[in-house]
């Protein structure tokens, strides 16, 4: 995806869209991860829209810088798809690591499809 294309909005706000993205993170299942870019496609499934994986990646910081690091929101379960934590500040890696070894998944992943988040319950 190259620019944003801001007519594809339709009237949906930032806040429209940061209200879907908490949504569907909230429901991301215990021992499964999911990639920006995979967010943001389910995004597009469940809502019609979708602002970019690069938008999802900057919204999971700013929930981290709000929340903080022990919300029961499940924030570590978001990562670049391949690198689970690489592009995180060492904080945030340590943290993560330590909750996804809790979930018993860091070591052998389960990656979300974007469809995935169509089968789980009252979207």
């Amino acid at each position: 995806m190259s620019f944003l294309n801001f007519s594809r909005l339709n009237g949906m706000s930032k806040n429209d869209w940061h209200n879907n993205a908490l949504q569907l993170i909230r429901k991301i299942p215990s021992g499964f991860l999911v990639s920006y870019g995979v967010l943001n496609e389910a995004l597009v499934v469940c809502y019609g829209y979708g602002p970019g994986a690069r938008q999802v990646a900057r919204f999971r910081k700013k929930l981290y810088g709000e929340l903080g690091h022990e919300t029961d929101i499940p924030l570590h379960s978001i990562a670049k798809k391949d690198d689970e934590s690489l592009a995180d500040s060492e904080e945030t890696r340590e943290k993560n690591t330590k909750k996804r070894e809790a979930e018993g998944f860091f070591k052998n992943p389960k990656w979300m499809k974007s469809t995935d988040f169509k089968n789980l319950n009252s979207i």
